[in-house]
């Protein structure tokens, strides 16, 4: 909600915000398992607890079934449950970190997250693009990647003279788009 109050309040003002949609690449399947229970000890979690997470994490198994037949189990190493109530919150406690040492505005929810910045002149882009660095490093760092292909940039405003801007992922240039859906609501790049 304070994504979508601060997009309205730039545009109202006539001033321009550029935001970069972010994909991050099977996202709940690459959560690695020793590094979150890491994190999650640094949270200060009492012992059992740990040790809780870590037997319903550590020693998943899996299986397909097509047409009736079986595939050999194989174990799971990394992720989260996916449609378990945990695994949003394992996911986001995973990936907290990538908010620290930005100076743009970040937004988490479960695996959608946009980095905005306003922008007035070339330094608010060049900190944006920044931003996008340090939000690749952190994912690197926690062997998670970011889908550029599927990253999106979109720029809001009202102003006819906007500064425009390429913003790169992994060496390439993110596409800019028009509209975009996030969270369930279709966004337009003036909020009409």
């Amino acid at each position: 909600m304070e994504f979508y109050q601060d997009l309205a309040n730039t545009v109202d003002k006539n001033k321009q915000t550029d935001c970069v949609f972010l994909d991050f690449n099977k996202a709940f399947d690459r959560v690695h398992h020793a590094l979150l229970l890491y994190k999650l000890s640094f949270l200060g979690l009492d012992m059992q607890v740990l040790k809780w997470l870590e037997c319903y994490l550590i020693g998943r198994r899996q299986s397909v079934v097509v047409n009736g037949t079986v595939s050999v189990t194989a174990e799971v190493t990394s992720g989260v449950p996916q449609g378990s109530v945990l695994g949003p919150l394992l996911f986001l406690i995973y990936i907290n970190d990538i908010c620290a040492n930005i100076q743009s505005k970040i937004r988490l929810y479960a695996d959608d997250c946009v980095i905005y910045n306003t922008i007035s002149s070339s330094f608010e882009v060049s900190q944006l693009q920044d931003d996008l660095c340090t939000v690749q490093d952190c994912c690197k760092r926690w062997h998670m990647t970011l889908n550029s292909t599927k990253c999106k940039v979109m720029t809001f405003t009202r102003k006819r003279d906007i500064i425009s801007a390429s913003y790169i992922i992994d060496g390439n240039v993110v596409e800019k788009v028009e509209e975009f859906r996030y969270l369930g609501v279709i966004l337009t790049s003036n909020l009409k």
